[in-house]
């Protein structure tokens, strides 16, 4: 098809709490807890965006006026086992009890499933790659007096957030071909 810029725009979980329901994440790079980009690259390759997506991300946001913030991803493939008591049985192993605590200490904006693994094949591929999400919940308000997870109580995706989410892509699409554009002509 002849791609050669992939942006993931989707929803997350807040890990810092100046990032609210209904922000918008940038990330310009991403923790990589999930298994996929494992199978492409070892750990000690990067999971790391393309500056001209991130700068492209954030000039879209300032020009729509959207409240954004600019991190780290958090990337797991698996939705709710770090969470206790979420799993089917409260099933959960040990590791993974802090894992979230863990990942707001080292200053990560969010939790999400897919940033790191299209950070790592488009790097490798020598491609152009990032994300951005809506903030949908707060990972650490996720759970209902009784410790139990609250889904219909926590995520807020409404309409206008992912319309606000649609228009940060496309705006952030079209400043990309533009400067490609003046690049080739200039």
């Amino acid at each position: 098809m002849g791609a050669t810029t992939f942006v993931r725009i989707g929803t997350c979980g807040s890990l810092q709490t100046r990032a609210r329901v209904g922000d918008l994440a940038i990330f310009d790079s991403a923790a990589r807890h999930d298994g996929a980009s494992r199978l492409y690259a070892p750990l000690e390759f990067p999971a790391v965006a393309d500056h001209a997506v991130v700068t492209a991300a954030i000039a879209a946001a300032r020009s729509l006026g959207v409240t954004h913030h600019v991190g780290t991803a958090f990337t797991t493939d698996v939705f709710y086992t770090p969470q206790e008591g979420v799993a089917f049985g409260g099933y959960q192993q040990s590791w993974a009890r802090e894992v979230y605590e863990d990942a707001r200490r080292q200053n990560a904006l969010a939790a999400e499933m897919e940033s790191s693994v299209v950070m790592v094949l488009t790097r490798a591929w020598g491609l152009r790659g990032g994300a951005m999400a809506v903030v949908s919940d707060d990972v650490f308000a996720s759970v209902d007096e009784t410790g139990a997870f609250d889904a219909e109580g926590t995520f807020d995706v409404g309409a206008a957030q992912m319309e606000r989410l649609a228009r940060v892509g496309s705006e952030t699409v079209r400043v990309l071909a533009e400067r490609d554009a003046a690049r080739r002509t200039g």
